[in-house]
């Protein structure tokens, strides 16, 4: 937000963060490949590696434990639903 936004340090006060950031890359082996940045302004960079992504998609176990119906399952509810359903 400005600094300049009228009446900002009623809303937010001058060194609260809205959002700590924890900005991070992950690998495709679902390492930290870089950061987390928290509550810093910056960029964060990585180098990727192509193969280690297409390493990564041929680990993928489509015969193994997603076709087992016993452990995961998917079912698409095809009925029209209303948008908002007020609770008491």
């Amino acid at each position: 937000m400005p600094d300049d936004f009228p009446e900002r340090e009623k809303l937010y006060k001058q060194d609260e963060w809205i959002n700590d950031g924890d900005a991070v890359v992950i690998s495709p082996t679902g390492a930290v490949a870089a950061g987390p940045f928290k509550r810093q302004k910056a960029i964060l960079y990585a180098e990727i590696d192509p193969e280690a992504a297409r390493r990564a998609r041929r680990s993928l176990d489509v015969c193994g434990h997603y076709s087992r119906p016993d452990i995961f399952s998917f079912a698409v509810d095809r009925r029209q639903l209303p948008p908002i359903v007020f609770e008491d």
